[in-house]
């Protein structure tokens, strides 16, 4: 297996996969997007809501702002030892206590106090309620650890997409008429000397439309079996690498984990025909 990686930032990847099965790949994309733990608002109290939306509606909106943050020192609430009640081992808390004094306000994502320094919003522009002249909200936030496989809110990524390499053939018949370069929605052609020339391979979304536009048929667009493009985008609260490795460790663990309960089956399944 080789991957070539092609950009990668703190948010996004792109790279390619090639020799590795479509299967396994694909495991690790549903890992990233069900398995690899972030940090989210679980919980709400609203102690005072004068606004005109309703506490549910605020507490749904704040579950989806993503949080960033250290969660090494963090534990699931189903594995601390209070019990899921919570604790400081297992959430933190946000505050908000805001006030329309003089005019109509918007709440933003950035007037949540937490009360770690290290958990914060990635963003501080999201708007959260509006309030009129004399409205106000206060509430406490608590965040917790969870998996996407539980509720999107937890799902580090919101883009992990697998697809085969596509591959664009020109053959000899081409007489250079360039429709095939007008057609393409997404710029993969452009013109050349004598036939038009492959320009970004990668962009290209298999929609064969200058197949269809070719009166001479001398473009194919089919795909390579043997190279994957994946690309993934983080909501904020992870990074691509955080993400990609993480994902890898916890697919490792559930095969090993597969292959430790197999191996105990077969030892308990001889011993019962040994005894018989």
């Amino acid at each position: 297996m080789k991957i070539e990686v092609l950009s990668l930032t703190h948010d996004r990847a792109l790279m390619v996969i090639k020799g590795a099965p479509l299967h396994l790949a694909n495991s690790i994309r549903r890992v990233m997007i069900a398995e690899v733990p972030t940090l989210a608002i679980d919980r709400v109290f609203v102690a005072e809501n004068t606004s005109s939306v309703f506490d549910e509606i605020i507490a749904h909106r704040l579950g989806l702002i993503p949080l960033s943050g250290d969660i090494s020192k963090l534990k699931f609430p189903e594995e601390c030892e209070c019990g899921g009640v919570g604790c400081p081992n297992c959430e933190v808390r946000l505050f908000l206590d805001i006030e329309a004094l003089e005019d109509n306000l918007t709440v933003y994502s950035g007037h949540l106090k937490s009360e770690r320094a290290d958990v914060y919003p990635i963003s501080e522009s999201i708007p959260i309620v509006m309030l009129a002249k004399g409205q106000k909200l206060v509430l406490e936030a608590r965040a917790r650890l969870g998996k996407g496989k539980i509720h999107a809110k937890w799902q580090p990524v919101s883009v992990a997409v697998l697809r085969n390499m596509p591959k664009i053939t020109i053959f000899n018949s081409c007489n250079n008429c360039n429709e095939c370069v007008k057609s393409c929605p997404r710029h993969v052609l452009r013109e050349g000397k004598n036939k038009p020339v492959i320009s970004d391979i990668i962009s290209c979304t298999l929609c064969r439309l200058c197949e269809e536009v070719c009166e001479l048929k001398a473009i194919q667009v089919t795909y390579e079996e043997d190279k994957l493009i994946m690309q993934i985008e983080s909501v904020g609260s992870r990074s691509v690498k955080e993400i990609v490795n993480e994902a890898c460790d916890i697919l490792k663990e559930k095969m090993e984990d597969f292959i430790k309960s197999f191996n105990e089956e077969l030892k308990a399944s001889a011993e019962v025909v040994s005894s018989g």
